[in-house]
């Protein structure tokens, strides 16, 4: 039923979260049942390195849209004690 499948959906997107944290260059991550956002330093990687190390790791993943932001556009949540939002 839905509750089933909104437990998996929860459990893939913290399986994500926790790949994306180990990649060198990611910097902040912020993922929902629907999108990410990831934040990386373009001088150590770029969206499609972090896509392939996704795709590798047997998950589905393509850049929809690249925008240069500020590091202050981080999601104050995201930066607890270097956690992943």
């Amino acid at each position: 039923g839905f509750e089933l499948e909104r437990t998996l959906l929860r459990r893939l997107m913290a399986i994500v979260k926790s790949f994306l944290s180990g990649l060198e260059g990611v910097t902040a991550s912020k993922i929902s049942l629907t999108e990410a956002f990831v934040w990386y330093n373009p001088q150590m990687t770029n969206p499609e390195q972090i896509v392939a190390e996704i795709t590798k790791s047997g998950y589905g993943a393509e850049v929809l849209e690249v925008k240069s932001v500020e590091s202050n556009s981080i999601p104050k949540n995201c930066l607890i004690l270097d956690l992943f939002c």
